[in-house]
């Protein structure tokens, strides 16, 4: 809900400042829509479009540039303390929304360790990162590169992970708005493929399925699967319960049917969770060295669709 009343009402009250009081010098003007326009942008690329769909920033653009339009032909006035607040609070967002869009554009760079080519784990190409990129403003799992936490050294592998959500029609990830029922949800019982050839190193099948927003701690991953895949580890994570189609030793080739895809463990809404990385320890299956991934040639960030 938070997210929600972030992602639309910041660009409201932002566009509501211009409509209603805009400065009446043209210099600070232009700055005040430059400021506005920077954040609705840093919304777009930075944020998770899960709740709210991202075409609505489009119309709530449309109406700051009606407002800007409407501000410039009101009669001009001598800069005065009124313009010193509007240019102090137009560049402060021009920088927070600067930073975020810089971070997003970063976010796409692979970074410089090892990497594996996949294919796309989903049967259809209409899915979308929720987490992805190599900044954690738009990858939650970058947390796990800070190895001075004890914890983060356990999950360290997945720290170039990636989320894949599916949309509805209406562009959300559900049908209304946060349903318990995971079964609601684009994605849920999607099918799963190989990302590539390889053998089943380890399952787990059995953990449910959980209404949201409720969560697994016990089995952070719930359902998943683990291949390894030449040198690499490739792991597929909050599958359905019952509709793993492998068993541990088995080949797989790219593109074969592995399971359906659920929200059992750690999963806050049903996703499909990926990530590749070197091989952990048989207590930590999950420390390994993180591996970047290129789908289809391409390595993917926040809001990229595979």
């Amino acid at each position: 809900m938070l997210l929600a009343v972030i992602q639309l009402g910041v660009p409201v009250l932002l566009t509501a400042w211009l409509w209603f009081w805009p400065s009446r010098n043209g210099f600070v003007l232009t700055l005040q829509f430059a400021s506005i326009v920077a954040v609705m942008i840093a919304l777009s690329t930075a944020g998770i479009w899960t709740l709210v769909p991202r075409w609505s920033l489009a119309v709530i653009a449309f109406f700051t540039l009606v407002a800007a339009v409407r501000g410039a032909r009101r009669p001009s006035s001598p800069f005065g303390a009124l313009m010193w607040v509007q240019t102090f609070v137009s560049l402060a967002l021009l920088m927070v929304g600067g930073f975020a869009i810089a971070e997003a554009w970063r976010a796409h760079q692979p970074p410089s360790i090892a990497s594996i080519r996949l294919a796309s784990p989903l049967d259809r190409n209409d899915a979308v990162v929720a987490n992805g990129g190599s900044k954690l403003l738009l990858n939650a799992h970058q947390d796990t590169l800070d190895l001075s936490v004890p914890r983060h050294r356990l999950w360290h592998g997945q720290s170039y992970g990636v989320d894949l959500v599916a949309l509805t029609p209406i562009g959300i990830t559900s049908d209304g708005f946060r349903p318990t029922d995971p079964a609601r949800y684009a994605i849920f019982g999607r099918a799963v493929r190989a990302p590539c050839a390889g053998r089943v190193i380890a399952i787990t099948d059995g953990r449910p399925d959980l209404e949201i927003p409720k969560v697994d701690p016990k089995v952070m991953v719930g359902n998943h699967i683990r291949l390894r895949c030449g040198d690499v580890e490739v792991v597929l994570a909050h599958l359905k319960r019952g509709s793993l189609k492998v068993r541990i030793g088995e080949q797989v080739t790219t593109g074969q049917a592995l399971a359906a895809v659920g929200n059992s463990g750690m999963s806050d809404e049903p996703h499909l969770h990926i990530h590749a990385q070197t091989p952990g320890t048989a207590q930590a299956p999950f420390s390994g060295k993180p591996v970047a991934m290129f789908f289809n040639g391409r390595f993917l960030a926040r809001n990229d669709r595979i």
